[in-house]
């Protein structure tokens, strides 16, 4: 579920190159990107809680493109 929401919000990312107003496409996927990190704080840590490894040393797939 998780890996979904990155992989739409990167999807996301490509539409303010085609949008009739870049700027504005641009900062509403911002707030989302912001938005995403602000409700996932701490996810990582937790997921990794016990495993030995922080959230900065884990290697995380890079969503398919």
């Amino acid at each position: 579920m998780f890996a979904g929401r990155v992989a739409a919000l990167c999807a996301r990312g490509e539409s303010p190159l085609a949008a009739p107003d870049p700027a504005e496409a641009l900062t509403t996927w911002s707030r989302e990107v912001t938005r995403h990190a602000a409700e996932n704080r701490g996810l990582g840590t937790s997921l990794l809680n016990g495993t030995g490894e922080s959230s900065h040393e884990k290697s995380w797939p890079r969503p398919p493109r």
